[in-house]
């Protein structure tokens, strides 16, 4: 299911503890951990005894979240130095893991990405894996149409010396004919 008004935006359905899990697993990153503590607030505490934290600052750098994650005092908490590092952790927790592990993901949806990506690899069920987005709702996308009009757009503004050359007007009024109606075809 999508956000409405956001054609290609997932809708995650959020954190929430299995409370028949043997184990929890949670890879947390930036404001990740402000949806593990709203858990804690719903069903306590109990489940933390059973759980690997596996957190990076991310863009949520000097909140220390890090540090209100270890106060929880989860059976196991580890912070990472950085994404790469988090997921290769991830990677060896995963593979680790015994039946009964429940896996969960939350952060911004780039990282969720990344994280969820780790799990489908080992082979884990994508309905599975709980998620829950939080923080920033930036996107990294390419959009292939845009891409096409920049480097349209770039054909007509060349850098460097201007030199006197023949041109097909009629083929240069086209391509613009056509970037603009592009353009035109992909406003709302």
């Amino acid at each position: 299911m999508l956000v409405q008004g956001i054609k290609s935006r997932p809708v995650y359905k959020g954190l929430t503890i299995d409370g028949d899990a043997r184990r929890h697993l949670f890879a947390l990153e930036g404001e990740g951990p402000l949806a593990l503590q709203e858990q804690v607030e719903t069903v306590g505490t109990d489940f933390l005894a059973k759980s690997d934290i596996l957190y990076v600052e991310g863009s949520a750098a000097g909140k220390n979240l890090g540090k209100s994650l270890a106060e929880l005092k989860p059976d196991v908490f580890w912070q990472a130095p950085t994404i790469p590092v988090l997921l290769n952790r991830l990677h060896q927790n995963l593979v680790n893991a015994r039946m009964g592990t429940r896996f969960y993901i939350a952060g911004t949806e780039g990282f969720i990405g990344q994280a969820m990506r780790v799990g489908l690899d080992l082979g884990i069920d994508f309905n599975a894996i709980r998620t829950e987005h939080k923080g920033s709702t930036m996107r990294r996308v390419q959009c292939v149409h845009c891409k096409g009009i920049t480097e349209k757009l770039l054909d007509f503004s060349r850098l460097g010396t201007p030199e006197r050359s023949d041109t097909n007007l009629t083929e240069l009024i086209a391509d613009v004919i056509q970037m603009v109606q592009t353009i035109d075809s992909y406003r709302e």
